[in-house]
């Protein structure tokens, strides 16, 4: 009823560091009158593009060291993190568009000075989060502009927040940390 089985697998036969979907959208300019429904996979060597709908290969980009994988589905790129610190982006729209292809060459946004393990997108596509597994850094989508970063011991993934309002206070600074509570209740 839901379609919530498993009805095929298949084998890809590369190693896979990362995996990210790029969801289907609707385009009026494109010929089926949408685009996505794609899975790029990071293999620590390059990035390899399928159609979710064939399972085709449509793309393969050289990419030495790529290690994690978001989508922008505000801008439309591809981001991709390596283990030397670079963050580049890709063009998803260039990926396979006219069969499968060698796919272009990333543009470089920034560089940190950490591995690059973790990506996520902010969901208004302004900010890249990159992070390793000690240290985490907040880029601008548009720019690659630092915003800051911080070290944080064992951080194992990243996951969107939301977007409502939120207190942040430095315990030590509270003078009643129960009485602030329990004002804030």
């Amino acid at each position: 009823c839901g379609e919530d089985r498993v009805s095929a697998t298949s084998a890809l036969g590369v190693p896979v560091r990362a995996a990210v979907i790029e969801p289907r959208r609707d385009d009026p300019q494109a010929a089926a009158g949408r685009v996505g429904a794609r899975l790029h996979i990071a293999t620590g060597g390059e990035i390899r593009t399928y159609d979710l709908g064939t399972r085709d290969l449509r793309s393969v980009v050289a990419a030495d060291g790529a290690a994690a994988l978001a989508f922008d589905p505000t801008g439309g790129r591809l981001i991709l993190g390596y283990d030397d610190g670079r963050i580049t982006t890709l063009d998803a729209a260039s990926l396979g568009a006219e069969g499968v292809d060698l796919g272009p060459t990333p543009t470089i946004l920034a560089t940190l000075d950490h591995p690059v393990q973790r990506l996520l997108v902010s969901s208004d596509g302004a900010y890249v989060v990159a992070a390793s597994s000690e240290r985490l850094s907040v880029i601008q989508r548009s720019d690659g502009t630092l915003d800051g970063s911080l070290d944080l011991p064992a951080i194992a993934d990243l996951a969107p927040g939301g977007s409502g309002s939120a207190l942040i206070a430095t315990i030590a600074e509270v003078p009643d940390p129960a009485a602030a509570a329990s004002i804030l209740a």
